[in-house]
């Protein structure tokens, strides 16, 4: 009979030692998940590279291993103050960590960790089958987008604990809650230049926005050696998204924050809000508006550049009175960045003054242009669509 994959029980457990099994039970530490996928075993085989007189591969020998799993979760309070979420656990295996039994007010803090990190035991149950991961170590990913339901992603690294044919534990889900949407009516604006002080927020300015994700980078890593093997987490490199709407004064304040390198802190909270740590910095000094009415993808400020270098490539073209398809040029290459469109353009220049046409192309004719404008890659096109152009103008 066929093993279902709606029969997945994982449940996840801090460790006392790491690399020493927690003893997760379906009771206590259950994981209400979705998005599921584990790699049983993630080994780097060894390539013996024997010489044999005939084609094929070499046998291989199987290397280091270890285990891979991810999986989300969705984003909601305990439904009490100052206690911990259901979720809590799986952040204190990425690199977090945790302070309960905080007052005025009544609260559960995760904050990004150097020191004293703790590793988890994860069991995955597959429909009768058990995989263990030992001393694991994860990433999270946020995500609070504007019409969607708030959730964390997950993805650990464990030492192979081992499978066996088990059957699933009961798992126990009460703890989980539902969360709300992110929604006008569930979620504040998110708030820039903020200051967090003992649960409270102090300062900033709000911004209309579609919400936010972020993802805490965790660099982690299987270390295997001769003795012991273990999973080690090596730095943090948190990064972030927002898309806010800006009037015009805002923009050049935010801009002018972005070349004085300005950090900010912010705020994003729902009806069962946790502090989940500082706020990203723009992305190498990056800062997009968006209109109220649309929203423009992060590459239409390239696209409209790279429309700007074309037609400057055909103007140039039609200076030199020829034009060269740059697939049959010598320099054939230079179509892939804008500069080099300009270095082959200069490079026909110098070949029509020298009398000695390019070698292997010749000028397109409308017609031929067009014929040529079915390529199947899109610089090809492009290259054509502006040949005809180029010769069309003579």
């Amino acid at each position: 009979m066929s093993r279902l994959i709606k029969k997945t029980v994982i449940l996840v457990k801090p460790e006392v030692t790491a690399g020493t099994d927690a003893v997760p039970t379906g009771a206590a530490n259950a994981i209400q998940a979705m998005d599921l996928q584990i790699t049983q075993l993630d080994a780097a085989n060894i390539d013996t590279n024997i010489i044999a007189p005939w084609f094929g591969n070499s046998p291989s020998l199987v290397g280091t291993a270890s285990v891979k799993c991810s999986f989300s979760v969705l984003l909601a309070g305990a439904g009490a103050a100052a206690t911990a979420p259901a979720w809590g656990a799986l952040l204190l295996g990425c690199g977090n960590a945790e302070t309960t039994g905080l007052t005025t007010p009544a609260r559960v803090e995760y904050l990004p960790a150097t020191d004293s990190l703790k590793t988890v035991t994860i069991y995955w149950y597959d429909d009768g089958l058990l995989h263990k991961l030992l001393g694991a170590f994860g990433n999270v990913k946020l995500s609070a987008k504007s019409g969607e339901a708030p959730k964390l992603t997950f993805d650990f690294v464990g030492i192979d604990g081992g499978v066996s044919a088990t059957a699933n534990a009961t798992a126990v889900l009460s703890g989980w809650k539902m969360p709300v949407g992110i929604t006008k009516a569930n979620v504040t604006d998110i708030q820039l230049g903020c200051t967090y002080t003992a649960g409270a927020l102090s300062g900033g300015t709000a911004y209309n926005s579609s919400g936010l994700t972020l993802d805490w980078g965790n660099q982690v890593a299987f270390a295997p050696l001769l003795t012991t093997e273990q999973v080690v987490l090596t730095d943090r490199k948190m990064t972030g998204t927002v898309s806010i709407e800006l009037t015009a004064a805002q923009e050049v304040t935010q801009m002018t924050a972005v070349k004085a390198n300005t950090r900010h802190g912010h705020r994003q909270q729902d009806h069962a809000a946790h502090a989940l740590g500082p706020a990203p910095q723009p992305e190498e000094g990056r800062l997009q508006r968006h209109a109220p009415d649309r929203l423009r993808p992060a590459g239409a400020a390239r696209g409209r550049q790279r429309r700007i270098e074309d037609r400057e490539s055909v103007s140039l073209a039609g200076q030199t009175r020829k034009f060269c398809a740059r697939q049959g040029c010598p320099q054939s290459a230079c179509h892939l960045r804008p500069s080099g469109r300009r270095a082959h353009l200069i490079h026909r220049a110098r070949l029509l003054k020298s009398g000695k046409p390019c070698s292997n192309s010749s000028s397109p004719t409308p017609s031929s242009s067009r014929s040529s404008s079915t390529s199947t890659t899109r610089a090809s096109r492009k290259t054509s669509i502006s040949g005809w152009r180029a010769s069309a103008s003579m």
